[in-house]
Order: structure tokens, then sequence, then C-alpha cells
């Protein structure tokens, strides 16, 4: 039975409903400050739960679900670990360049720039791939690995050429 609420509107009881269900969510799912939790603030300080919910699925000692259950786990992450697809204590990607070899390229790029020959993303990526293959890495430097990349060097900017005057 829905309480009877000051405001008659639909939207009133809506709410209470709402409130109610959000009740029962798990702790993992609920939201923080209005926002949903992200799975690195999950993380925090569950990684001993991971690894005894891990140790009690291979032991035997209860389904993947249960673990899941029960030490507050999300049960694709549980699955994940005890299939072995995810390596323990692999996080992130791997840097395809060293500290020092990224700022090189980063200061040729800006260099490069002020001298007048800007180079493009496009550029940068194939510099980079050339920076690989030279190192005897089997890789692919992509898209994501150039917004990484810029992430880690917020002054490198991309700006559009404009001319200088039209005849």
């Amino acid at each position: 039975m829905i309480p009877q609420t000051t405001c008659s509107s639909d939207n009133a009881r809506r709410l209470v409903l709402l409130s109610r269900r959000a009740s029962k969510i798990p702790t993992m799912c609920k939201t923080v400050s209005g926002r949903p939790v992200k799975y690195k603030e999950w993380m925090e300080g569950s990684q001993q739960k991971l690894d005894q919910a891990v140790s009690a699925v291979r032991n035997k000692q209860l389904s993947i679900r249960k673990a899941a259950q029960q030490f507050g786990i999300p049960h694709s992450t549980l699955h994940d670990h005890v299939s072995g697809k995810v390596n323990p204590g692999a996080t992130g990607h791997c840097r395809y360049l060293s500290d020092r070899e990224e700022e090189e390229l980063a200061l040729f790029l800006k260099k490069s720039a002020e001298i007048g020959y800007p180079r493009t993303r496009k550029d940068a990526i194939l510099l980079a791939q050339a920076i690989v293959e030279v190192k005897g890495l089997d890789v692919q430097v992509t898209e994501g690995w150039w917004e990484r990349f810029r992430g880690r060097h917020p002054s490198l900017i991309l700006r559009k050429g404009e001319p200088l005057s039209q005849r």
C-alpha cells in the first residue's frame, strides 16, 4: 500500500515507489550524491574481498553467484577473475613508449609547431608507430593511444590552421 502524501499527484506516488525500490538495490549499485558509483570507487578496498571470493569459488565452497552476493562483488567481475579472463594485479594499458620517449615526442611536436610546421594527430601516431617498431614491439598505435597521450601531455593542443588572406 502506498502511503498517503500531502501532494496528491501521481509524480509524488511514483517517487515514493522509486525510493522503496532504490532501498532494495544492492549497495554496490546505489548512487553517491546523485551519480552512479564508478568501478574504481567500488574497487577501493575491495581487493581483499575479491581475493576471498575467488578462493571460495576455486575451493568449491561457494558458487560464483552466491560468492558474488555474499562478498558484494559484481557477478561478471567475479566470473572474469575465476575463469582467468582477468590477470590478477594487471591494471590499465601497457605503455608503448617510456616517459622519456613520450617527453621527447611531445617536445618535437611543440617545436615543429613553433617553427611553422605543425604536425597532425596522424603524424604523431605514425611517429609513435615508428618508435614502437624500432623497439621491436608488435603492436598497432591507435587513436586510443593518442587520446591517452594527450591526457598525459595536456599542453598539446590541436588547432585547425586558417589562411592568412584570400585573393
